[in-house]
């Protein structure tokens, strides 16, 4: 499995670079407008992956840790973004890295599709890509089984925040620290359904967030393995 994911990533790094050869300057310009558009949105957001792995979207995305966790990240990411922009979810079609034949195999995942100066672009935080929607498309021809906008998850999100239940005693709680017992009674966990088109598709994520007339300022995105 780790072979093919290595061999998506070089798929897209060498489908990326030759994009820019087309016109090297401007595309690093363009590229470079982009990406601190991205950070600028998601300066706010912290990502804790089961305790273990923590950062900002971007540094965990450079370095790979993303990888396996596309409902989780693409939701969570949303959460920043503009309204209309919204999550694919489906299949990619990707070379084979283990078969000797030139075929190709769907991996089912999910992505995000935003605009910027009027045009289109995918970021995919799990597989490390930021680029135009057509070269994505181009290069993985998806099926797309699943859609929702960004705003439909921010609706769903801030309404679950807003009537969370008490959080009930569990065992764990003699096994813990106060500070841990707090961080807990301050988060909101959602687990994601079995709907396609839901604003959270699976996976869970616990979510502690600062919010400010309905608009998310601040977050910490806590990723729980096998759900809460």
């Amino acid at each position: 499995m780790i072979k093919i994911f290595e061999k998506i990533l070089n798929l897209l790094k060498r489908e990326n670079k030759q994009v820019v050869n087309e016109n090297i300057e401007q595309n690093r310009q363009d590229e470079l407008e982009v990406v601190n558009y991205l950070k600028d949105r998601f300066k706010h957001l912290y990502i804790n992956i089961c305790g273990v792995t923590k950062g900002n979207v971007f540094d965990l995305k450079d370095c790979g840790k993303l990888l396996g966790w596309c409902w989780e990240s693409t939701q969570t990411c949303s959460l920043f973004l503009k309204n209309e922009d919204y999550i694919e979810r489906g299949d990619l079609f990707i070379e084979d890295a283990i078969s000797l034949e030139n075929t190709k195999r769907p991996y089912y995942h999910s992505w995000i599709c935003f605009k910027f100066k009027g045009i289109e672009y995918v970021f995919d935080p799990c597989l490390d890509c930021l680029c135009e929607k057509d070269i994505y498309y181009k290069h993985f021809t998806p099926n797309v089984q699943g859609k929702t906008t960004a705003g439909e998850v921010k609706s769903y999100v801030i309404e679950r925040i807003k009537n969370k239940p008490e959080r009930k005693k569990t065992f764990l709680d003699d096994l813990i620290s106060e500070d841990s017992k707090e961080k807990l009674n301050n988060q909101t966990t959602i687990n994601g359904t079995e709907d396609v088109n839901a604003p959270i598709y699976r996976g869970s994520v616990g979510y502690t967030v600062k919010i400010n007339e309905d608009k998310i300022e601040e977050m910490e995105a806590h990723y729980y393995m096998g759900g809460m």
